[in-house]
């Protein structure tokens, strides 16, 4: 598997692949570099490994640094008006907040009668 660093390259370019600009300014196809960055991922999980746990694992990792480091960069562009750059650095905060409560429980975070509908018992 690829360096956080590499994927991180590897999002931002796929963004930026995934961006076409029109008379309305720049649009982004979520969908398309999302559905990229999750191929290459599979493409690369190591024979072996759990592929639900390793795809997870590393996609779940590998966005949240890479919405930490976008939301952060923002918060802090000059070019954009303080409102915006307030509220992008509240979002990071909570957002780094919610991921360490979450990674801090040791207790299931679903229990029997949370599962999702259609569940078979």
């Amino acid at each position: 598997m690829k360096h956080i660093e590499g994927w991180i390259t590897f999002i931002e370019r796929s963004i930026k692949e995934s961006t076409t600009t029109g008379k309305d300014g720049e649009r982004t196809s979520t969908s398309e570099w999302l559905t990229t960055s999750i191929r290459n991922i599979y493409e690369q999980i190591p024979e072996g490994e759990d592929g639900n746990m390793c795809m997870a694992g590393t996609l779940s990792l590998i966005l949240a640094a890479w919405f930490s480091r976008i939301t952060y960069a923002k918060s802090m562009d000059k070019r954009r008006p303080l409102k915006q750059r307030k509220i992008l650095k509240a979002a990071r905060i909570n957002y780094i907040k919610e991921m360490n409560k979450l990674v801090r429980k040791r207790k299931p975070l679903i229990t029997p009668s949370m599962e999702p509908m259609g569940v078979n018992k």
